[in-house]
């Protein structure tokens, strides 16, 4: 059920860790009283003919420049919090951190990160450690010629 959810953008699934033990946390991207940003979309619901129930639905236009300028300011603020090796930043702890400050579906700040990436110069770089890839750490896939997949990420 919740990689059902996952996959339609309602939630977000984000790791922990705390005394040695590691465990998975959800919530949800989408808001239940006014948005607090500007891509949350209402959507009116009206079980049984009872009184409308409206939630927002975090759906951000990722290529547009002004949500791309917005999710490099975020990236930015997640370096600060996140410790570095060699100049790279583990990618899947900087979505996770994106993603919950700026309250977006975990896919569209990989729609977003694809859309940096295509940019030239590109303002970021990808690299890979194959001991940290997981099905729980989703790395980023980048689907062109080939198809490649990412779990480390740092400024160009």
């Amino acid at each position: 059920m919740t990689d059902r959810l996952v996959s339609l953008r309602l939630l977000n699934v984000t790791r922990d860790e705390e005394d040695g033990c590691e465990w998975a946390k959800s919530y949800t991207p989408c808001v239940g009283g006014e948005p607090v940003k500007p891509w949350h979309k209402a959507l009116e619901i009206q079980p049984n003919h009872d009184v409308a129930q409206v939630i927002y639905l975090s759906e951000p236009l990722m290529t547009d420049p002004a949500m791309q300028s917005q999710l490099l300011r975020a990236m930015e603020e997640g370096y600060g919090s996140l410790p570095a090796a060699a100049g790279y930043y583990d990618l899947p702890e900087l979505r996770d951190f994106v993603c919950q400050k700026l309250l977006i579906p975990e896919a569209a700040f990989d729609d977003g990160l694809n859309a940096l990436l295509d940019q030239q110069p590109p303002p970021l770089t990808v690299g890979l450690q194959y001991e940290r890839i997981s099905g729980r750490r989703k790395p980023l896939v980048r689907s062109r010629e080939t198809t490649q997949i990412y779990n480390l990420i740092r400024r160009a």
